[in-house]
């Protein structure tokens, strides 16, 4: 064979034993793994690409080779330079590479054999393989056999035994794989070898995790398995531990049960009993080891990565340290059941997939105690309702006291009609001389139809409708085959299920001999009923405390029993905020059913108050003697509520329509006040001191035509116009008005720009807004700060002082005074009809303020709420609808006094007032006629004419205004009228200015305000 034949072969052999070697390597350090899988099916891409890579150059380089060796002259050249080219590529291959010759001794050594085993190049070359490249077992440390001696021994592809590691020079240790192979000349002798190696340090790492992850999962999943059977708790935690310690997933763990106040019950253990002994010990002392107390401290998982650094006090530290530790709480669902534990290699302390692990095994068993308890709880319950059912069984038919269960039968609107007996217990036969055969299914008015026409039927009613229990005493029922005087008590059990408990009273001792064996059966059907209730010794310690006292007050069953009675039942004067005496002491006194303060106050555990109605009853022997006391009481907060707010609009109603009626009578009073000083102050002479006296009366009759017109708006019988109009308008007409504002008051005013308008009678607005200005400048004493507000407000799910305001677009108004504020309780009672704050070294009003600002809300559809902090000052806030429609501006009108000649009917059943307005008339120059009545007027009219009817539109007695004008319509059509009330725009004044009328005046009348209307009405051009 030609010589550059021999070199392509040699060069294909080295390309296919370097994958040969590198698939060997493979094999040896991949448990379980398949030869044939790594030589070609299931090899790596970075193995693929790195044994292609080194195939490739070592057939180029024997193709190159043979090509230029068929070339004289060359073959020496290309030998030395494809050897040059081939050491370079030895020195780039990523394993560690040594080459000897036929003795072992280095004669090439890579960059990576020289990182791998300490030696460098120039110090490795000739030196024996044995010292270059120290390999030991992994496990016995002892020397292991070097391959090269037998691949120059026998000529054989070697492979490193497993756990093989290699010694550096300098001491470090990791673990290799590493294969070796003769190096053949052309004649086929081996003239040397070649050993190739690699640090599998992260490769052993990685399948240690994967290892004991494996591990874990298995003694998860075995722990999982024992939750689902073991229903004992102290087995089920040490059996989790044997679970975790048997799959050698953990060195070792133990677990410490804990009671609802941390202390420990129970530790186990398992993996090593060295050490625990004395943590168990001292835990059950209190003492714990740190990692608990860091546990204890947070949720989640505690590592403890250097055990004798970070836990030195602990027992186990010198039995474990080279291993780190997970603790972490047992717990699940707001329950705690104390602390797991487990010891594992401390490399994997901080691998997050330990810790999840870890983490759900803890919580499974967490849950299982969790899943244990609630088991043991239920079958507990059921064990004490099934013994408490059965003794009331035997109770009820053994009782000497009759006993009869009812259910309840509804007619169409809900009320009792009658009731089915479903229970009829034998003391009950032997009363009613009816066996239960007789009874059980049938109804009252079947068997006995004397029950409803005594009126028994609706007492029972009345129980099952209010779930209050009723007793009737010495109750005598004659007939239907019976004449007994009973003593009957009856409760309702649920919403369709009602109990009676009656009684033959002509032998009391039976009775009472029964009713002992009946307080067990009584306390548990209390406890099931409506109202709340607690039943207390004579000492005052609660011994029942049923559903619903635990509703009203907070505390639970367990939490209340056993308590003195004022810890779970604090009750308050809720005038006086004075706590009230203890009940149980007044009713042991007293041995007497007794009702409590009407006005009493529940704090329950929370702080929330509550109105109660309440009452009390000793507990007694068959001796009589008190044994106790039961407290029954319900929650009417919001039937006080709504009581209160019924009542309070009651006063208004009532005051209002008072207020009405008298300023109306009083504006027919005030009409010769407002109307003749003028005409006095014309007859005297300049300069007279009458006139100043005059001026006097004038101004007081005005005010009092102010008030009057608050007391109208109060009766809501006020005169306004409705129209759109700007809020912030009407503030600055109030703030005009406050003008000159004193030094030692300042004035905030912040009016919105885009404020929105609102619909009503701006004049009736200014009132409500002038009259909180002035309460707050009083309560202020012109002291302080005066801050006003206008914005556009959406409002939802809001409560006022007065309840809730609806949703919607509002214009809110603010106004707020630094003054001294409202006391506690005053808030409610501040819009009452004369109620004041103001004493009597103060300036004294009329009390209509904020009555006024109240009506003026009412009639706006609006809303008001107030807030107060003593002794820091006062907020209004009035919400007024806001509507999209634009403002009306003010009409300028000639307000000049213009009388005339034209004839006037007066219609008027005053006579004051037709005295005021003859006269007032009479001085415009009008010819003027009064009548005293509406029937009158049409009489008159029917023979005679007149240019304008002034028509008052409430004339009791007989017809009012609008019908009179309607009357005279029919045989005067187009008659000019003018309507004249000291009321608001009723209906009828609406019908009377749709019949024809041309305008509407308010008492008390003046000259201005009479001249300007009947001449606008005569002059009004009619379409005929």
């Amino acid at each position: 064979m030609k010589k550059d034949t021999r070199i392509l072969l040699l060069s294909i052999m080295f390309g296919l034993l370097f994958w040969l070697t590198d698939s060997l390597i493979d094999y040896t350090t991949v448990s379980g793994a398949d030869f044939w899988g790594l030589l070609f099916t299931s090899v790596p891409a970075h193995e693929i690409y790195m044994r292609s890579a080194a195939f490739g150059f070592f057939v180029l380089f024997g193709i190159v080779l043979s090509i230029l060796l068929r070339r004289p002259g060359y073959a020496e050249a290309i030998v030395e330079k494809g050897a040059e080219n081939f050491t370079t590529a030895l020195k780039s291959i990523g394993d560690g590479v040594i080459v000897t010759d036929n003795k072992g001794i280095v004669t090439f050594i890579n960059p990576m054999a020289e990182q791998l085993t300490g030696w460098l190049s120039g110090e490795a070359l000739g030196s024996p393989i044995e010292e270059v490249f120290n390999i030991t077992n992994e496990f016995t440390n002892e020397k292991a056999k070097n391959p090269i001696t037998r691949v120059l021994n026998e000529g054989v592809v070697v492979g490193l035994a497993n756990h093989t590691q290699l010694t550096s020079r300098d001491g470090t240790v990791c673990p290799i794989d590493d294969s070796g192979a003769p190096v053949l000349n052309a004649s086929g002798d081996i003239v040397g070898a070649v050993l190739v190696f690699r640090d599998i340090s992260e490769r052993r790492s990685a399948e240690k995790r994967i290892s004991h992850l494996n591990s874990v999962l298995l003694a998860v999943r075995n722990v999982n398995q024992l939750i689902t059977r073991e229903k004992d708790p102290v087995k089920l935690i040490q059996e989790s531990c044997n679970c975790l310690v048997e799959t050698r997933g953990y060195d070792c763990a133990w677990i410490a049960l804990t009671d609802d106040h941390g202390k420990v019950i129970n530790v186990v253990y398992a993996g090593s009993n060295v050490g625990f002994k004395s943590l168990d010990r001292r835990m059950k002392e209190g003492d714990f080891p740190t990692c608990c107390r860091l546990a204890a401290q947070q949720l989640g998982v505690v590592t403890i990565k250097g055990p004798s650094e970070e836990c030195p006090e602990c027992p186990l530290v010198d039995h474990f340290p080279r291993s780190g530790t997970f603790v972490t709480q047992l717990h699940y669902d707001g329950h705690y059941y104390g602390f797991l534990a487990a010891y594992l290699p401390i490399h994997l302390v901080d691998d997050p997939e330990e810790k999840a692990l870890f983490e759900e095994v803890a919580g499974d068993i967490a849950f299982a105690l969790f899943a244990i308890e609630q088991q043991e709880i239920i079958q507990e319950a059921v064990r004490r309702e099934k013994l408490v059912t059965d003794r009331l069984k035997l109770s009820i038919e053994n009782m000497m006291d009759a006993y009869a269960l009812h259910e309840a039968i509804f007619d169409e609107n809900g009320r009792m009609k009658d009731y089915r007996f479903l229970q009829w217990n034998t003391a009950a036969e032997q009363i009613t001389g009816r066996k239960s055969e007789e009874v059980i299914g049938r109804t009252a008015l079947e068997l006995f139809p004397g029950v409803a026409e005594r009126g028994l039927l609706d007492r029972y009613a009345d129980v099952v409708a209010t779930g209050k229990p009723a007793y009737i005493e010495d109750f005598y029922y004659e007939g239907d085959n019976l004449n007994i005087a009973f003593d009957i008590a009856c409760f309702r059990v649920d919403e369709k299920h009602f109990v009676c408990v009656f009684r033959n009273i002509t032998d009391r001792k039976q009775i009472e001999e029964a009713l002992a064996r009946e307080r067990e059966r009584l306390a548990v059907t209390l406890s099931s009923i409506g109202d709340a209730v607690i039943a207390t010794d004579t000492q005052g310690e609660i011994v029942l405390f049923n559903k619903m006292a635990e509703r009203l007050t907070g505390y639970n069953e367990q939490e209340a029993i056993g308590r003195p009675l004022h810890e779970a039942f604090r009750i308050i004067d809720a005038e006086t905020r004075e706590e009230l005496p203890n009940p149980v002491e007044k009713l042991v006194d007293s041995g007497r059913v007794s009702g409590f303060s009407r006005e009493t106050l529940l704090i329950s555990k929370n702080g929330t108050e509550l109105v109660i109605d309440d009452s009390g009853a000793p507990i007694r022997e068959p001796s009589g003697k008190i044994i106790g006391v039961v407290l029954v009481f319900r929650d009417v907060t919001e039937t006080r509520r709504l009581r209160d707010m019924a009542m309070r609009a009651q006063r208004l109603e009532t005051a209002g329509r008072i207020a009405g009626q008298v300023a109306h009578d009083f504006n027919n009073l005030l009409a010769p006040l407002m109307a003749y000083p003028e005409f006095i102050r014309e007859a005297l002479p300049e300069g007279d001191e009458a006139r100043g006296f005059v001026d006097k009366i004038e101004s007081a009759a005005e005010q009092i035509a102010d008030i009057n017109q608050q007391l109208l708006t109060l009766g809501r019988r006020g005169h306004y116009t409705v129209a759109p109009f700007s809020l912030n308008d009407t503030v600055r007409e109030v703030v005009k008005q406050l003008s000159p504002v004193p030094s030692n008051l300042a004035l905030d005013i912040e009016l919105a720009e885009d404020l929105m308008p609102v619909r009503g009678g701006s004049a009736q607005v200014f009132r409500a807004v002038s009259n909180l200005v002035s309460n707050a400048r009083d309560a202020m004493q012109d002291i302080g700060r005066l801050h006003i507000r206008t914005e556009n407000f959406y409002l939802e799910n809001m409560v006022g002082v007065h309840g809730p305001i609806p949703v919607g677009e509002y214009v809110k108004l603010t106004v707020t005074d630094t003054g001294p504020g409202l006391p506690d309780g005053m808030i409610t009672r501040i819009f009452e009809p004369f109620f004041t704050t103001k004493t009597v070294d103060r300036r004294r009003g009329s009390g209509l303020g904020l009555s006024i600002v109240h009506a003026v809300m009412e009639d706006h559809n609006g809303y008001i709420d107030v807030k107060s902090w003593p002794g820091h000052g006062t907020s209004f806030f009035l919400y007024f609808p806001a509507v999209r429609d634009s403002v009306v501006g003010d009409q300028e009108d000639d307000d000049s006094i213009v009388g005339g000649n034209e004839k006037i009917v007066v219609v008027d059943d005053d006579p004051f007032q037709r005295e005021v307005t003859i006269t007032l008339l009479e001085k415009l120059g009008y010819e003027a006629v009064a009548v005293e009545g509406g029937e009158k007027a049409v009489d008159l009219l029917k023979s005679d004419s007149c240019d304008l009817l002034i028509l008052d539109m409430i004339m009791p007695g007989g017809i009012d205004g609008a019908e009179t004008y309607e009357q005279i319509l029919a045989f005067h059509p187009g008659q000019k009228a003018v309507i004249v009330s000291g009321y608001a725009e009723s209906e009828r004044v609406q019908h009377a200015i749709g019949l024809g009328a041309g305008a509407f005046v308010r008492k008390p009348l003046t000259m201005k305000s009479l001249a300007l209307a009947v001449r606008r009405e005569l002059d009004r051009v009619t379409m005929e």
